[in-house]
């Protein structure tokens, strides 16, 4: 509850418009948000989003896939979808937990072969960056310990682990 998905949906968006980021710039580019979780949460917040930014129909580069389903299983529908926008500059997955395949988060062996399923999404035409919304591992006892869950394993198959939390009413 430290807003990953409005992050995630805020990051979308920004890249979409081509708008900045807080104060880091992007670059306009197609995107691909997997809304695996509570994807009826998602459409009101996306909604709410376009009438906070005074967009009329939605967002014309934003590509939404209100559904969980293996990554492995559709990754051709995935690749056909890519083609058919003309290639993806972001894939947003929300979240990890929604697309994961295998038997056991807290099983180095199936995470590593998550992490590798979710890294052939960089592949994609267009070559996207991939945002993957992770929740913490269970129990983690502050921020200094928000790693995502399915420890070292899935960690290490990561280019980067930025992390969120809420101190009171600041995320």
């Amino acid at each position: 509850n430290a807003g990953k998905t409005a992050i995630g949906l805020s990051m979308a968006g920004c890249v979409a418009l081509g708008r900045s980021f807080g104060q880091h710039k992007t670059e306009k580019a197609k995107v691909l948000f997997l809304a695996g979780e509570n994807p009826e949460d998602i459409r009101l917040r996306v909604r709410g989003m376009q009438k906070a930014w005074f967009l009329p129909d939605g967002f014309a580069d934003l590509t939404f896939a209100f559904a969980r389903f293996d990554l492995d299983a559709n990754m051709s529908h995935l690749e056909a979808l890519a083609e058919q926008h003309g290639g993806f500059g972001l894939v947003v997955v929300d979240s990890s937990a929604a697309f994961f395949a295998g038997q056991d988060e807290n099983s180095n062996t199936d995470m590593v072969m998550h992490a590798i399923k979710l890294r052939r999404l960089t592949e994609l035409a267009g070559r996207p960056a991939v945002m993957v919304l992770c929740h913490p591992s269970k129990y983690a006892s502050g921020h200094d310990a928000l790693l995502p869950r399915g420890g070292s394993a899935f960690l290490n198959e990561l280019d980067a682990n930025l992390t969120a939390f809420k101190e009171g009413e600041v995320v």
